[in-house]
């Protein structure tokens, strides 16, 4: 079989790894918890980047971008996440892209004694009408960055998981000595998260990988993602050329000026419409995780969430007496998780552990009555080593039907089809809430699975937004919009200095290709 030298392999090769590295221990490394992070302990970006920056008109100025964080914490994060009382950085970490430029901007939410609580991540860049990318209930570990000095910066090689270390240059250039803190190797390239990234990797695909991925209308996927660019960048003009006319009123509000403007007449400004498939959004199953290859681990997840055991065997979740069973489950914290994650080869077979089922199934027999192994096995896992130097063990959507059809004897599978990533209606939203079923996204071009089990509306009424600023503008087009967001479960061993907690993304600038999980009878 011909050895696959595409993007979609690179990305494998260097991103879907992540999937599946060495877990990193609060009691054995640097990294700290986040009920011990403190302000002190966070490198914020300096004013010489910030100003840099802001001098870029297609860049959301970080005082703008904080501004509008905390007006989103006020409107509704706070009490989503129950951070009432919570504070924002007054300065941002900068994460940059692929080319050298600011990508997003990480504010730390903190309580009142500067105990870091969780990260809102703005958008620096003018991408579509948004302010906020993501809210994340941790504060990620920043020591790695410290260490390495002054000239090093944040990366993002698939936000929020996979964070690289590199030099940057100037806007528009590749960064340079780029690494990978979690494994200290030298990254060569840099997956793009942009349309033009996804579209790239879509074009080199080989007709039998187009086929593995239930890719059967290139064209029409690259015209939706065209599509939803092109409406993201009209979106984005008209958003920001607002935000640029009240940029004076929003620079000079005090966030007292901020909390008290919007708590006077909160109900006119913005509602919501959020639901949690409760089987999933237990403490318990948020604080579970199956922790190997991103394919077979997040299928064990979503079983979980709908059965109890396998195979006549109980599968305990964290907080159940049973759970710490090493090497089989392990505890982490207040977290723990079914581990299948080795990259030694104890028979000399020339295959690391986590990739042979001969320890794979063992392993599996102890730690989870043999479910982890059954997926692996249906889903095709053992097949892709031989593709990359039996370096990587991915899935494929076909894959991944086929194997949870096996586990639940047909009862349930994973939709053969993606949803349309272009529609007026929110398809993956409406299965969460519909069906009351996961989906399952391929994230990160093609490179690595998570599971969304939440959906939340968010309408904000711009009319009373500006009248509250004290600005009069007409807008055109209805004042109205609608934010969507996706509540995400990652069992990404890359989140293990988060303590793997779930997140929630905001859709607008997703190109993820997105698997409901179905119910057949």
């Amino acid at each position: 079989m011909k050895h696959f030298k595409t993007i979609l392999v690179f990305v494998i090769l260097a991103t879907l790894n992540s999937c599946n590295k060495n877990e990193m221990f609060v009691d054995e490394t640097t990294i700290s918890s986040k009920n011990s992070i403190h302000t002190f302990d966070i490198p914020f970006s300096g004013d010489a980047i910030l100003s840099e920056i802001d001098a870029n008109p297609e860049n959301v100025p970080y005082k703008t971008a904080r501004t509008l964080v905390v007006l989103e914490m006020e409107l509704g994060i706070k009490e989503s996440m129950n951070w009432n009382g919570a504070k924002v950085s007054e300065k941002p970490i900068v994460v940059f892209d692929d080319k050298s430029r600011a990508k997003y901007y990480e504010f730390i939410v903190t309580d009142e004694s500067g105990k870091a609580l969780g990260t809102v991540t703005a958008c620096a860049q003018k991408e579509t009408d948004a302010a906020v990318s993501h809210v994340l209930p941790y504060v990620r570990d920043y020591a790695t960055l410290t260490t390495k000095g002054g000239n090093y910066q944040l990366i993002s090689g698939g936000y929020p998981s996979r964070i690289l270390l590199g030099v940057v240059g100037k806007a528009g250039n590749e960064p340079s000595a780029v690494i990978d803190p979690e494994t200290n190797e030298t990254v060569n390239n840099i997956v793009s998260e942009d349309a033009q990234g996804m579209i790239e990797a879509l074009l080199l695909l080989s007709d039998e990988e187009k086929e593995k991925l239930e890719i059967t209308d290139l064209e029409s996927i690259i015209l939706n993602i065209e599509q939803k660019d092109a409406l993201n960048r009209e979106y984005a003009e008209t958003f920001w050329t607002l935000i640029d006319t009240l940029e004076a009123e929003l620079n000079t509000m005090t966030d007292e000026d901020i909390i008290k403007a919007v708590n006077e007449s909160k109900a006119s400004w913005t509602t919501f419409d959020e639901y949690r498939i409760p089987a999933y959004n237990t403490t318990a199953m948020k604080n579970t995780r199956w922790n190997g290859w991103c394919g077979p681990s997040a299928l064990a997840w979503i079983y979980r969430g709908l059965y109890t055991s396998y195979n006549g065997t109980y599968l305990p979740l964290v907080g159940d007496a049973s759970f710490s069973n090493p090497p089989y489950r392990r505890l982490y914290g207040t977290k723990g998780y079914y581990d299948f994650n080795d990259k030694d080869d104890y028979d000399n077979d020339k295959r690391q552990n986590d990739l042979d089922p001969d320890w794979v199934n063992p392993q599996s027999k102890n730690a989870d009555g043999g479910l982890y192994a059954k997926l692996a096995q249906s889903g095709g896992l053992y097949l892709w080593p031989m593709l990359t130097g039996n370096q990587n063990g991915p899935t494929l959507p076909f894959g991944l039907s086929l194997a949870f059809t096996s586990v639940t004897n047909g009862k349930y599978s994973v939709s053969s089809s993606h949803f349309s990533l272009l529609s007026l209606e929110p398809l993956g939203h409406q299965h969460i809430r519909n069906n009351k079923l996961p989906i399952v996204c391929l994230v990160n071009t093609l490179s690595h699975y998570v599971v969304a089990f939440g959906s939340k509306y968010e309408y904000w009424n711009w009319d009373v937004v500006v009248k509250i600023l004290g600005k009069k503008i007409t807008l055109l087009g209805g004042s109205v919009r609608t934010d969507k967001w996706l509540l995400i479960h990652d069992n990404g061993s890359t989140t293990s200095s988060t303590g793997y907690e779930p997140y929630w993304k905001n859709d607008k600038l997703t190109l993820d290709l997105q698997y409901g999980v179905v119910k057949n009878y």
